[in-house]
């Protein structure tokens, strides 16, 4: 028994974690912590500017808005640092060239956008707007994404019997309700195609909706882009780091194939920049911080030197280009142009999702003994 003891507190000392689930309770108060602080700020918004904060303005600098970024930076910290005490919970396996060579092509992509503002901001309001190339292209993205899952959810149904019953199963209707999240994401984009079959907005929504579309994120347009953008956020670079940095808690393992991995954070890591006519929001301010020190953490643990350079880079771009929007963002044409290009990145991340989602399906329909010998 003594032995035994004195193991536990060298492993205490070497920072070892007795109980895997604690960094995930300590995480757990301070995004409770932080709620709460987002909804005192909303109220004293409220009473001090007759507004709930939500409406699109350009980044302020004052006392107040430095106090908020302060404010932004503390709680980011006391989130992420429980995942920092210690290395990786797992040996990271090395991403494929098809993975690498997404994530160059997505890092590429936000380069090419932030050029395209910095020499013409015309142009890049041009492509943000509606039935053009930017929004087509976040609506194809996401039924990309959808049509992958679905493939995945027929494959874990029909292979269940090879890789567990419960676990496919689990994971096929995971994947199911999954893909029609993402369709119904995707119709909104586009208006549920109103533009295309020339679709007149019904009465009732002429009136309350911002823009009068016959769609329904635009009732209370700013309050749904944060839920999306915090809810992508959290998918689809949150959930690859946790995986990584802590043990994966034991009611998730049996969807271990839906829980994102590094390749899609590396896809979908611009997400967390273009931002302008929503900086003044803490959660956008916290998704920046918390993202960089994700891609910084995914450079730093990298099982390979190329790995390293990738994350460095998107750590880069992250910095770069969130603070040469801030810089020259009275250029804009419109306030929110910059969100339409990080929709079309979170649709991006969703594909890659998809897709590697379905490489686990196609893997879940072959008998265990010839996964092993493969």
């Amino acid at each position: 028994m003594r032995n035994t003891h004195a193991a536990e507190i060298i492993d205490r000392h070497r920072g070892v974690r007795d109980k895997p689930e604690q960094p995930y309770i300590r995480a757990g108060i301070v995004a409770l912590l932080s709620a709460v602080v987002m909804v005192v700020l909303a109220v004293l918004e409220k009473r001090a500017y007759g507004s709930w904060g939500f409406a699109d303005e350009p980044p302020a600098f004052d006392a107040a808005s430095l106090a908020k970024s302060a404010l932004a930076l503390l709680l980011s910290a006391l989130f992420i640092l429980p995942f920092l005490r210690s290395p990786p919970a797992r040996a990271l396996l090395a991403m494929g060239v098809a993975e690498k060579g997404l994530a160059w092509a997505s890092l590429a992509l936000a380069v090419a956008f932030l050029a395209v503002f910095l020499a013409s901001p015309e142009l890049f309001s041009a492509l943000a707007r509606e039935d053009h190339s930017v929004e087509w292209g976040s609506a194809l993205a996401l039924f990309l994404g959808c049509g992958l899952l679905l493939w995945s959810a027929v494959r874990f149904i029909a292979g269940r019997r090879n890789s567990g019953g419960y676990s496919a199963s689990l994971c096929g209707l995971g994947a199911l309700l999954l893909a029609a999240c993402l369709f119904v994401v995707g119709m909104e984009e586009i208006s549920w195609m109103q533009r295309v079959f020339d679709i007149h907005t019904p009465e009732a929504l002429i009136g309350t909706n911002m823009q009068e579309e016959l769609n329904f994120h635009n009732l209370f347009t700013n309050g749904s882009e944060l839920l999306y953008y915090g809810g992508s956020f959290v998918f689809l670079m949150l959930l690859p780091f946790l995986k990584e940095m802590a043990p994966v808690p034991a009611v998730l393992r049996a969807v271990g194939p839906l829980i994102p991995g590094r390749a899609v954070l590396a896809v979908s890591a611009p997400i967390a920049t273009f931002n302008f006519d929503m900086w003044h929001l803490l959660p956008i301010q916290m998704v920046l911080i918390l993202s960089l020190v994700i891609v910084v953490q995914a450079a730093r643990t990298a099982p390979n030197r190329g790995e390293a350079t990738l994350f460095s880079a998107i750590a880069a771009m992250l910095a770069l280009s969130q603070l040469l929007l801030i810089a020259f963002g009275d250029h804009l044409v419109r306030l929110w142009d910059p969100t339409e290009y990080k929709e079309l990145f979170i649709g991006l991340g969703f594909a890659c999702y998809g897709g590697q989602v379905a490489w686990h399906a196609a893997r879940s329909s072959v008998p265990a003994s010839r996964r092993l010998r493969a």
